[in-house]
């Protein structure tokens, strides 16, 4: 058996077959098998690669009868049990539990980034709608005043004509239209805050 081990799997390229990777295993632990080895073999799969082993592989009954199952049980506790695989479980757990904890820090960065935008972007649109308010505002001001200059024209235009009686109807409904928007539209700007 050679001892030249197989080339990195790459993330980019198609996954490796299942007899590659247990050919991968084969060579690491060598010739002379020992739990230590084995575990550090394990140790340098990758977690891909350790699901292509799980999955690929023929695990068809081999326990046979009740003397198997106490053979196989009996050394699946003992290698369980072993310091050496005590030694490879424990940081095994902490590089999961890192990249659990990286994953959510990412996440909680990203929360962070998109509350700030939205922030942003509301005290924008708050600031563009008060302008717009304010604008309004003037506006209305202003068409208020144009009212009034109109409203003493007709006043005084009144004195000196005879108008019919559906004219000086149509004159009052119409002021009074505009005197119910003017003081809709500044009660709207007045109760708005700026």
């Amino acid at each position: 058996m050679s001892t030249t081990v197989p080339p990195a799997y790459e993330p980019h390229s198609s996954p490796p077959s299942y007899d590659f990777l247990v050919d991968k295993v084969c060579q690491l632990v060598g010739p002379d098998p020992t739990r230590q080895k084995s575990i550090d073999a394990a140790a340098t799969l990758s977690d891909s690669e350790n699901k292509i082993l799980k999955d690929g592989g023929d695990f068809s009954d081999p326990i046979k009868n009740e003397h198997d199952n106490k053979v196989f049980t009996t050394g699946a506790a003992k290698g369980l049990a072993s310091p050496e695989c005590a030694e490879h479980l424990q940081p095994s757990q902490i590089r999961t539990k890192e990249r659990q904890k990286a994953s959510l820090e990412n996440q909680i960065e990203q929360i962070r980034l998109a509350r700030q935008e939205l922030m942003d972007a509301g005290d924008d649109k708050l600031e563009a709608f008060r302008v717009n308010l304010n604008v309004l505002q003037s506006v209305w001001t202003s068409v208020a005043a144009d009212t009034r200059i109109i409203s003493r024209y007709l006043d005084d235009a009144l004195d000196n004509t005879d108008i019919p009686e559906w004219m000086q109807w149509e004159l009052e409904n119409a002021n009074s239209i505009y005197k119910q928007m003017a003081e809709y539209l500044t009660n709207y700007a007045n109760e708005t805050p700026s």
